[in-house]
Protein backbone atom coordinates (compact mmCIF):
# COMPACT_ATOMS: atom_id res chain seq x y z
CA UNK A 1 0.00 0.00 0.00
CA UNK A 2 1.42 3.40 -0.95
CA UNK A 3 1.64 6.08 1.79
CA UNK A 4 -0.95 8.25 -0.01
CA UNK A 5 -3.45 5.38 0.24
CA UNK A 6 -3.01 4.89 3.98
CA UNK A 7 -4.57 8.25 4.78
CA UNK A 8 -7.51 7.64 2.45
CA UNK A 9 -8.13 4.13 3.77
CA UNK A 10 -8.14 5.48 7.33
CA UNK A 11 -10.77 8.06 6.32
CA UNK A 12 -12.78 5.38 4.54
CA UNK A 13 -15.30 4.79 7.29
CA UNK A 14 -16.41 1.22 6.97
CA UNK A 15 -19.36 0.13 9.04
CA UNK A 16 -19.84 -3.58 9.23
CA UNK A 17 -23.61 -3.85 9.51
CA UNK A 18 -24.77 -7.44 9.11
CA UNK A 19 -23.50 -10.58 7.47
CA UNK A 20 -24.49 -11.70 4.00
CA UNK A 21 -24.00 -15.07 2.38
CA UNK A 22 -20.37 -16.25 2.49
CA UNK A 23 -18.41 -16.77 -0.71
CA UNK A 24 -14.94 -17.12 -2.12
CA UNK A 25 -12.50 -14.27 -2.82
CA UNK A 26 -12.97 -11.72 -5.59
CA UNK A 27 -10.03 -11.03 -7.83
CA UNK A 28 -9.33 -7.42 -8.64
CA UNK A 29 -7.50 -7.24 -11.92
CA UNK A 30 -5.36 -4.21 -11.09
CA UNK A 31 -1.85 -4.13 -12.55
CA UNK A 32 1.08 -5.00 -10.31
CA UNK A 33 3.69 -2.45 -9.21
CA UNK A 34 6.07 -3.41 -12.03
CA UNK A 35 3.50 -2.47 -14.69
CA UNK A 36 3.18 1.11 -15.83
CA UNK A 37 -0.36 2.28 -16.47
CA UNK A 38 -2.49 5.35 -16.29
CA UNK A 39 -5.51 4.77 -14.09
CA UNK A 40 -7.33 7.42 -16.13
CA UNK A 41 -7.23 5.15 -19.20
CA UNK A 42 -8.80 2.17 -17.40
CA UNK A 43 -12.47 1.34 -17.01
CA UNK A 44 -13.81 0.83 -13.50
CA UNK A 45 -16.55 -1.49 -12.30
CA UNK A 46 -18.38 -2.35 -9.11
CA UNK A 47 -17.76 -5.93 -7.99
CA UNK A 48 -20.63 -6.42 -5.58
CA UNK A 49 -24.40 -5.91 -5.30
CA UNK A 50 -25.63 -2.84 -3.42
CA UNK A 51 -28.72 -1.21 -1.98
CA UNK A 52 -29.79 1.97 -0.22
CA UNK A 53 -30.12 2.24 3.54
CA UNK A 54 -31.64 5.64 4.31
CA UNK A 55 -29.35 8.20 2.66
CA UNK A 56 -26.44 5.78 2.27
CA UNK A 57 -25.29 3.18 -0.22
CA UNK A 58 -24.58 -0.25 1.25
CA UNK A 59 -22.33 -2.69 -0.61
CA UNK A 60 -23.30 -6.34 -0.05
CA UNK A 61 -19.89 -8.03 0.02
CA UNK A 62 -20.13 -11.80 -0.10
CA UNK A 63 -17.03 -12.53 -2.21
CA UNK A 64 -13.95 -10.76 -0.78
CA UNK A 65 -11.56 -12.07 1.87
CA UNK A 66 -13.38 -9.82 4.39
CA UNK A 67 -16.83 -11.27 3.57
CA UNK A 68 -19.48 -11.66 4.65
CA UNK A 69 -20.17 -8.00 5.36
CA UNK A 70 -22.20 -4.99 4.37
CA UNK A 71 -20.23 -1.78 3.86
CA UNK A 72 -21.34 1.85 4.05
CA UNK A 73 -19.19 4.64 2.62
CA UNK A 74 -18.53 8.33 2.89
CA UNK A 75 -20.31 10.45 0.24
CA UNK A 76 -17.32 10.76 -2.13
CA UNK A 77 -16.70 7.02 -1.97
CA UNK A 78 -20.40 6.40 -2.69
CA UNK A 79 -20.23 8.67 -5.73
CA UNK A 80 -17.18 6.84 -7.11
CA UNK A 81 -18.75 3.44 -6.34
CA UNK A 82 -21.98 4.28 -8.17
CA UNK A 83 -20.12 5.78 -11.14
CA UNK A 84 -18.16 2.54 -11.63
CA UNK A 85 -20.44 1.17 -14.33
CA UNK A 86 -17.78 -0.70 -16.32
CA UNK A 87 -18.43 1.44 -19.39
CA UNK A 88 -16.56 4.63 -18.44
CA UNK A 89 -12.93 5.23 -17.62
CA UNK A 90 -11.62 6.74 -14.43
CA UNK A 91 -10.40 9.66 -16.55
CA UNK A 92 -13.89 10.29 -17.91
CA UNK A 93 -15.21 10.37 -14.34
CA UNK A 94 -12.45 12.78 -13.23
CA UNK A 95 -13.26 15.02 -16.20
CA UNK A 96 -16.99 14.91 -15.44
CA UNK A 97 -16.45 15.77 -11.78
CA UNK A 98 -14.10 18.62 -12.70
CA UNK A 99 -16.72 20.08 -15.02
CA UNK A 100 -19.13 20.40 -12.07
CA UNK A 101 -17.03 23.21 -10.55
CA UNK A 102 -17.36 26.81 -11.67
CA UNK A 103 -13.94 27.91 -12.83
CA UNK A 104 -12.68 24.37 -13.36
CA UNK A 105 -11.57 21.49 -11.23
CA UNK A 106 -9.89 22.31 -7.92
CA UNK A 107 -6.24 21.34 -7.54
CA UNK A 108 -5.83 17.72 -6.47
CA UNK A 109 -9.29 16.55 -7.59
CA UNK A 110 -7.85 13.89 -9.91
CA UNK A 111 -5.53 12.56 -7.22
CA UNK A 112 -8.35 12.51 -4.66
CA UNK A 113 -10.50 10.44 -7.02
CA UNK A 114 -7.57 8.11 -7.79
CA UNK A 115 -7.00 7.61 -4.05
CA UNK A 116 -10.68 6.76 -3.55
CA UNK A 117 -10.63 4.32 -6.47
CA UNK A 118 -7.54 2.65 -4.96
CA UNK A 119 -9.20 2.45 -1.53
CA UNK A 120 -12.30 0.83 -3.05
CA UNK A 121 -10.10 -1.64 -4.96
CA UNK A 122 -8.25 -2.47 -1.73
CA UNK A 123 -11.63 -3.27 -0.17
CA UNK A 124 -12.57 -5.49 -3.17
CA UNK A 125 -15.51 -3.22 -4.07
CA UNK A 126 -14.13 -2.02 -7.44
CA UNK A 127 -12.15 -3.52 -10.30
CA UNK A 128 -10.09 -1.86 -13.07
CA UNK A 129 -9.98 -3.24 -16.62
CA UNK A 130 -8.72 -2.24 -20.07
CA UNK A 131 -11.92 -2.75 -22.08
CA UNK A 132 -15.50 -1.61 -21.38
CA UNK A 133 -17.59 -4.30 -19.75
CA UNK A 134 -21.23 -3.69 -18.80
CA UNK A 135 -22.22 -4.76 -15.31
CA UNK A 136 -24.59 -7.66 -14.78
CA UNK A 137 -28.04 -6.52 -13.58
CA UNK A 138 -27.53 -7.78 -10.01
CA UNK A 139 -24.58 -5.35 -9.66
CA UNK A 140 -25.77 -2.56 -12.01
CA UNK A 141 -29.16 -2.12 -10.36
CA UNK A 142 -30.07 -1.63 -6.74
CA UNK A 143 -30.40 -5.10 -5.23
CA UNK A 144 -33.99 -4.68 -4.06
CA UNK A 145 -35.26 -3.44 -7.45
CA UNK A 146 -35.99 -7.11 -8.18
CA UNK A 147 -37.30 -9.96 -6.08
CA UNK A 148 -34.79 -12.06 -4.09
CA UNK A 149 -35.64 -15.02 -6.33
CA UNK A 150 -34.81 -13.05 -9.48
CA UNK A 151 -31.50 -11.78 -8.07
CA UNK A 152 -30.56 -15.28 -6.90
CA UNK A 153 -31.34 -16.74 -10.33
CA UNK A 154 -29.32 -13.97 -12.08
CA UNK A 155 -26.32 -14.58 -9.82
CA UNK A 156 -26.49 -18.36 -10.27
CA UNK A 157 -26.80 -18.11 -14.06
CA UNK A 158 -23.79 -15.79 -14.17
CA UNK A 159 -21.68 -17.95 -11.84
CA UNK A 160 -21.48 -15.21 -9.19
CA UNK A 161 -22.86 -17.70 -6.64
CA UNK A 162 -23.12 -21.49 -6.65
CA UNK A 163 -26.60 -22.94 -7.19
CA UNK A 164 -28.15 -24.58 -4.18
CA UNK A 165 -28.81 -28.29 -4.48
Amino acid sequence: MRPSQIQVVSRFSFLVCIAVAAGCGVTTESPGPEEEFSMDDLYFSRTTPWSRLGDHIVAHDSKSAQAPRMVTMEPWHEMVFLAADGEHTVGQFVEHMGSQYEGGAPPGLGQQIHDIVNALIDESLLNLHEEPSPLPPYIAEEHFDESPETRKRQMEEDGFIEPEE
